[in-house]
């Protein structure tokens, strides 16, 4: 089972997703939680935060700040920091440079 929540209001769009379900024989769950905030027509930052059951005695939490900024009309760039805390308790840092195009 699924829920998605969007809502946008001036420069501002919040979201959440919940989902449960089944795996290995446990009731598994997971949330996510986004924010995102245009400053100004080219560009803006997006916070996301999210969290999983791995096993039903384990779980993992990520959390990613996302600054983009619009090139041209059709072309954007995102630069994408995220850190993660895995199943072993191990954190994972990685660092991402997307280019979205729209047509």
């Amino acid at each position: 089972v699924a829920y998605l929540n969007f809502a946008e209001q001036d420069n501002w769009t919040e979201g959440n997703e919940n989902v449960a379900g089944r795996g290995a024989g446990s009731d598994l769950s997971a949330i996510m939680i986004l924010a995102d905030y245009d400053i100004n027509d080219q560009m803006g930052v997006a916070v996301r935060y999210s969290e999983w059951e791995t096993s039903a005695n384990t779980e993992a939490d990520k959390l990613t700040i996302a600054p983009n900024y619009a090139i041209t009309e059709s072309l954007g760039a995102i630069l994408e920091y995220s850190s993660t805390e895995n199943a072993a308790g191990n954190d994972e840092d990685s660092l991402a440079l997307e280019l979205t195009f729209t047509f």
